[in-house]
């Protein structure tokens, strides 16, 4: 009997010590809140701790790296074409040369189409997040593009793509000569053609007409009992503008020649010259021909606004029967 109620009594006091364990464990203010709070504290802590040692260690590398930014240029001299645009900052090596980064970088001159003719100073400077710095210069030398001239003589159709820092060109357009004709029937010798440049729309921006064909014509005359015919020739008129007319001779019975008249030289000067130049006519045969020289082609130069990378189209016109073709002549840089 004693035995059974000391069994008793230990499960009795076994399971009160359970009890009060499980209430510390679970309860208000119980071993697993503090051991929880305990963590967050920790890792909060830690946290703390870890952004307080990076803080440490970039002032540490900022004090210690010293260095200056490596900046060097490419090159002493760069020679450009005034309106040419480039990236400055291909003309520079840079390096940190340590451990800090580069925190900036500034350049002088930003936009080097916008610099006039002459040389200047293009500086880089690079500046590291530690406040060093360290700069190079190179001198840019600007200059007018080439005085260059292109010249379209063949007959025909042709493009002529503006340079991409030109916006201005000086131009000369020459048109085709007008034939000549030897004859004692009506007819008219064929005329030259215009030359011209268009824009990318198709638009006129200069031309000069071409010189129409010598004209001959017959008339028949009749007094009382004599019948005849006479022949009249007719110089073709000159294209326009300051084209030059061509002569003629009326029905003679005898052989003979008119010479055409002048066309224009290949420049902006309003020469005489063979191109455009309007054609002659002659006669061998001891008849009543009339002769009629072609007129030449017009002659027309000015200065025109284009824009860079434009796409021009160029005719140049052909000569009528033995007449000579014109020309158009385009020149750009120097001094235009």
């Amino acid at each position: 009997g004693i035995t059974l109620i000391a069994l008793v009594i230990t499960i009795i006091v076994l399971l009160i010590l359970a009890g009060v364990a499980l209430a510390t464990l679970t309860g208000q203010g119980n071993i697993i809140e503090n051991a929880e709070n305990a963590v967050g504290a920790y890792n909060e802590a830690t946290i703390s701790e870890e952004k307080t040692l990076n803080s440490i260690e970039k002032l540490f590398i900022e004090k210690t790296d010293r260095n200056e930014p490596i900046v060097k240029a490419k090159q002493e001299v760069i020679t450009i074409i005034t309106g040419e645009d480039y990236d400055v900052s291909d003309y520079f090596i840079i390096n940190k040369n340590g451990v800090t980064n580069i925190a900036d970088i500034k350049y002088s001159i930003q936009d080097t189409a916008s610099l006039n003719v002459g040389e200047h100073i293009l500086t880089c400077t690079a500046t590291k997040e530690n406040g060093k710095s360290a700069s190079a210069s190179i001198t840019i030398i600007v200059k007018d593009l080439e005085y260059t001239e292109q010249k379209f003589t063949t007959a025909g159709t042709h493009t002529f793509t503006v340079p991409s820092t030109v916006k201005r060109i000086r131009v000369a357009v020459c048109g085709g000569g007008g034939g000549g004709r030897a004859s004692n029937d009506n007819g008219t010798a064929a005329s030259g053609q215009t030359s011209s440049i268009k824009d990318m729309e198709q638009t006129i921006l200069i031309q000069a007409t071409g010189g129409s064909g010598g004209r001959t014509q017959s008339q028949w005359k009749q007094d009382n009992d004599n019948n005849w015919y006479e022949y009249y020739g007719y110089g073709g008129t000159g294209g326009s503008p300051n084209g030059i007319a061509g002569s003629k001779r009326d029905g003679a019975m005898s052989a003979g020649s008119i010479g055409g008249v002048s066309g224009f030289e290949l420049n902006f000067n309003q020469e005489n010259g063979d191109f455009g130049a309007g054609g002659g006519a002659s006669c061998s045969k001891g008849t009543d021909y009339a002769l009629a020289g072609g007129g030449s082609g017009g002659y027309n130069t000015s200065y025109i606004d284009v824009t860079p990378l434009e796409e021009l189209t160029i005719t140049v016109g052909a000569g009528g029967g033995n007449g000579t073709s014109g020309f158009v002549l385009i020149a750009y840089g120097g001094e235009i």
